[in-house]
């Protein structure tokens, strides 16, 4: 399996600490990375090719909002220590 986004993937787009990326082409695969802990060649560290069910993604768009709110929830902005 080749995780890596395919030629329909826009840009990455910066959410807290992550950036992530919806392939706009069926399945609306999602990919995701941390800058500051980058995986060997690159490779995402969150690939959702599926919903929660196991079904293709519905839109580009119900992906999309289903990688906000996980980015979201799970991985928070870290406000900046003040010293």
């Amino acid at each position: 399996m080749d995780y890596n986004p395919t030629a329909t993937c826009p840009p990455r787009k910066a959410l807290g600490t992550v950036e992530y990326t919806v392939d706009t082409a069926a399945p609306y695969a999602i990919y995701a990375w941390n800058p500051a802990t980058p995986n060997p060649d690159d490779l995402p560290f969150w690939y959702q090719p599926h919903d929660l069910n196991g079904e293709d993604w519905a839109s580009c768009e119900a992906a999309t909002a289903y990688a906000v709110q996980h980015i979201n929830e799970n991985f928070p902005a870290v406000a900046p220590s003040t010293n």
